[in-house]
């Protein structure tokens, strides 16, 4: 499972000559599948617009994606990928994310994906002052309604999940844990309960 986070900026590599072609710019992204299709790169050699289908990928790793050559990048001129796609890569980070029955749920910070490209979950944050405190939420893609470039509508109980699912803990989780360990140590102390 990759995060889109950790290869966002991340040199891409090609096997054949060495040459980085770019960096990992944007996903695409088939909202009706919810699954990546590519990555749009940037970078000094290939003008901003390059396209990496995520089928052309030899290997993810934690700091470089490998290509087997050059060709495996199609330029913007070549590129058919979907428009629809190509902004809902672009408008994925930062978008809002609703209930059903609209509560604002905060915003789409990052998402996890399969070696295949299915998109697994995504990260949402409730603001910075709730994320400190209570983490940030996972949503499963089995949580979402529908997915656009407006917005993501999810499921009322997976707003119930994603309370209990974290990517990184709050001050609120923190704060309990040293409050169960302090009432150990006590306990330990004392030689029993308080």
């Amino acid at each position: 499972m990759f995060e889109f986070a950790d290869i966002y900026g991340t040199s891409v590599i090609s096997i054949h000559d060495g040459s980085v072609p770019g960096e990992i710019e944007s996903p695409v992204i088939d909202p009706e599948n919810q699954k990546v299709l590519g990555f749009m790169l940037t970078g000094k050699r290939k003008k901003s617009g390059a396209f990496l289908r995520f089928e052309k990928i030899s290997l993810i790793g934690k700091d470089v994606i490998l290509i087997y050559s050059k060709k495996s990048i199609d330029s913007k001129q070549e590129s058919s990928i979907n428009s629809d796609a190509k902004l809902m890569g672009e408008k994925i980070i930062g978008l809002p994310v609703r209930t059903e029955t609209s509560k604002n749920m905060g915003t789409v910070t990052s998402f996890y994906f399969s070696e295949e490209g299915e998109i697994l979950y995504y990260e949402i944050s409730g603001g910075y002052l709730n994320e400190m405190i209570n983490g940030k939420g996972l949503i499963s893609k089995c949580g979402v309604v529908s997915l656009t470039c407006n917005e993501m509508k999810i499921l009322e109980t997976a707003k119930e999940v994603s309370d209990i699912m974290k990517t990184k803990a709050g001050l609120r989780h923190k704060a309990t844990k040293i409050k169960e360990k302090a009432r150990k140590s006590i306990e330990e102390t004392l030689g029993g309960s308080p």
